[in-house]
């Protein structure tokens, strides 16, 4: 299968872990300053990975809202909502960083790529996204909380469908099989494809 190449350069990185591409992404974007959390669960990225600058907001979202309720139990201090996305019901440039951790391939392709730009357009730097690579199936809660609905796999994900990435980090050791990081910068418009 020939992939389409996207008419920019992508650095590609090779990772065993994901916690060796969470620790490059983390040196690629520094201080990430605010963040938003899109489809946060019950494991917000700021408890296990990506922590927002001193000062700064974090605000964490998932369409369940016992994982909500949940993170706002474990986690008071910070702010979580109930938002079913797209649209993120954020202005424009509100946010540093919007991180997208395994988010959207519970999405159907075509609101993915509308999440995806919505993203870009609240995000003041850029948008970090993981994803398995390639489809992957899942039907069930692997939290078993309940959200079997919100926890399915609806679409697949490759490297070229990120036309505004810059880095894309591929992981061979994760748990479901390949998987995949991408940093799309703002200043690469948009974070969708045709296909």
């Amino acid at each position: 299968m020939i992939e389409k190449v996207p008419p920019r350069l992508v650095y590609e990185h090779h990772c065993d872990t994901v916690g060796e591409a969470q620790l490059a992404e983390r040196q690629l974007i520094g201080d990430p300053g605010s963040i938003l959390d899109v489809g946060c669960g019950i494991r917000p990225c700021c408890t296990r990975w990506l922590f927002p600058s001193p000062g700064k907001k974090y605000v964490g979202i998932d369409a369940f809202d016992p994982y909500v309720e949940s993170c706002k139990a474990k986690w008071p201090q910070l702010e979580f909502r109930q938002v079913i996305v797209p649209p993120l019901p954020f202005d424009d440039a509100s946010f540093d960083t919007v991180v997208l951790d395994d988010v959207i391939e519970h999405l159907e392709k075509p609101k993915g790529r509308e999440l995806l730009a919505e993203a870009l357009r609240v995000c003041r730097r850029g948008v970090i996204v993981h994803t398995p690579n390639g489809f992957c199936r899942q039907d069930s809660d692997p939290w078993e909380a309940g959200g079997d609905f919100w926890q399915t796999h609806r679409s697949g994900w490759v490297p070229s469908d990120f036309e505004a990435a810059s880095h894309v980090w591929h992981v061979k050791g994760h748990s479901k099989g390949p998987w995949m990081g991408v940093y799309c910068p703002k200043e690469n418009a948009k974070c969708e494809t045709s296909s």
